[in-house]
């Protein structure tokens, strides 16, 4: 099938050359497209519009593209690629990119409220004799202590610097697997990093703080991205270890920093994130950016139950 070009005139040495798009696609479909044409060896860019996603190749390449997809469709109609000069699509406003920051807004909230609630932990002080995460208690049985903990802090700045945190790492997790994915995974990372940090010092310690989970954040990302595999994603696993490794680093040295319940933060959450990932790939688009997640429905329930799992743990241990 030919395409029909406006523009078939030899692009002069100080202008681009000429581009097809196709599109507004929808990211699923762009995602499943790309990949045909990558096995076809056709270059080609994937942009975001205000619209939607567009496939854009050389207008040289824009009809072995089409039958390339028509075969890919096992249909008589191949997509047509526009192969007028003009603009790339605008970019889009990204509403899913404002949502992630929401979820880091959210959490950073609850964390305050939180400490208004459950008071000052400094010394053991507020509901710390509760829902601390008390190691002799917790490999006695008291698992519910590894996620209480994660929401109480010692002082205020403690709780600050937790809650700037969480506005800052989470929407990067969010953004890869979905909000309530990343809401729940991080509570799990928090919640195994407490109990492999108990497990590791024997009975005898105390931690508080939501600095674990958002460790445990980080390992999902970097999870998520081993898993990304030959888009590059190994390559970006070892950015964010890397990353994580330098934050370990810098917070060694603050007073309430607890390196070892970090560190089993962050590995805690590597194959919670590569699970997610792995689970994505079957899944449909949560929104309109990033890379494909579980659909919304399973979305939801995520992140239902991450809060159902923190308020059942405070049951537990008010009870």
């Amino acid at each position: 099938m030919s395409i029909d070009s406006s523009d078939e005139t030899a692009p002069s040495p100080l202008q681009p050359p000429a581009t097809a798009t196709l599109g507004p696609l929808r990211r699923r479909q762009a995602d499943g497209w790309s990949l045909v044409l990558s096995s076809e060896g056709i270059g080609h860019q994937l942009l975001s519009g205000a619209d939607g996603l567009y496939l854009a190749v050389d207008a040289g390449d824009a009809a072995r593209a089409s039958a390339s997809l028509a075969a890919y469709m096992a249909e008589n109609d191949a997509p047509v690629f526009d192969t007028t000069r003009r603009p790339p699509p605008r970019p889009s406003a990204d509403p899913a990119g404002r949502a992630d920051i929401g979820l880091g807004i959210a959490a950073g909230l609850a964390l305050l409220a939180g400490f208004a609630v459950t008071g000052d932990a400094t010394h053991g002080g507020g509901l710390a004799p509760l829902g601390g995460a008390d190691s002799g208690l917790i490999l006695n049985g008291a698992l519910w202590r590894t996620v209480t903990a994660l929401t109480l802090h010692a002082g205020i700045g403690h709780v600050l610097a937790n809650a700037l945190a969480s506005v800052i790492f989470l929407p990067l997790a969010a953004r890869r697997l979905g909000i309530g994915m990343t809401l729940l995974g991080t509570i799990g990372a928090g919640a195994i990093g407490n109990g492999l940090t108990a497990l590791v010092r024997g009975p005898g310690s105390l931690g508080v703080g939501f600095s674990t989970a958002v460790f445990g954040a980080l390992g999902l990302l970097a999870g998520a991205r081993l898993v990304d595999g030959d888009r590059g994603g190994r390559g970006g696993c070892w950015v964010v270890l890397g990353a994580a490794a330098a934050l370990l680093a810098l917070l060694g040295s603050g007073e309430q920093s607890d390196v070892l319940a970090h560190a089993c933060g962050l590995a805690s959450g590597v194959p919670i994130g590569a699970a997610i990932a792995r689970l994505a790939r079957a899944g449909t688009p949560a929104h309109g950016t990033g890379t494909s997640v579980a659909g919304a429905r399973l979305q939801w329930a995520a992140g239902i139950a991450a809060v159902a799992i923190i308020a059942g743990a405070w049951g537990l241990a008010l009870r």
